[in-house]
C-alpha cells in the first residue's frame, strides 16, 4: 500500500515538473450564481481532505467529511468535482452542500465514518470559480 502511494505521489510530481511551466487558461462557460465574470477572475484551486470523516445525525446510515475552501477566495459558489481516494475500493459519494467556504460529502448509505477513517479514505476536490 505504501509503495502504491509513493508511486502515485512521485508521479504526480513528475508531471507538475514537466508540465507545471505551461500557462493554462480556465474558460467558466456557466456558474451556479448565473453571472458572467471578467476572465482574470478565474480560479481553479485542489486539494486533498483530511481523514475526519464523520457519522451523520441526519443521514443516520452514512458518514460525511466536510472540507474548508476559504482559503481559495471564491466570492461566489464554485462549480465542485469530488472524489475519494481508497485503495482497493471504489467508494460512492454524494456532494451534498457547496459554498464559498466549504464542500460536504456524503457516502452511500451503511458506510460508517469509522470504517471510512480506518480505510484511509481522502475526499480530492477541484473547485472552479471566481475571485472578483
Amino acid at each position: 500500500k505504501q509503495w502504491y502511494q509513493r508511486r502515485v505521489r512521485g508521479l504526480l510530481i513528475a508531471l507538475l515538473v514537466l508540465f507545471g511551466q505551461v500557462n493554462s487558461t480556465v474558460k467558466i462557460i456557466s456558474s451556479p450564481d448565473g453571472k458572467q465574470h471578467p476572465p482574470p477572475c478565474e480560479l481553479t484551486c485542489a486539494g486533498i481532505g483530511d481523514l475526519k470523516w464523520m457519522d451523520s445525525t441526519f443521514h443516520l446510515t452514512r458518514a460525511y467529511n466536510t472540507v474548508d475552501i476559504s482559503s481559495c477566495g471564491f466570492q461566489s459558489t464554485p462549480i465542485v468535482m469530488t472524489n475519494v481516494q481508497a485503495f482497493n475500493t471504489f467508494p460512492t459519494t454524494y456532494l451534498r452542500e457547496v459554498d464559498q467556504w466549504q464542500i460536504t460529502v456524503y457516502t452511500e448509505e451503511r458506510v460508517s465514518a469509522d470504517h471510512a477513517n480506518k480505510n484511509n479514505w481522502r475526499l480530492r476536490w477541484v473547485a472552479y470559480g471566481f475571485v472578483c
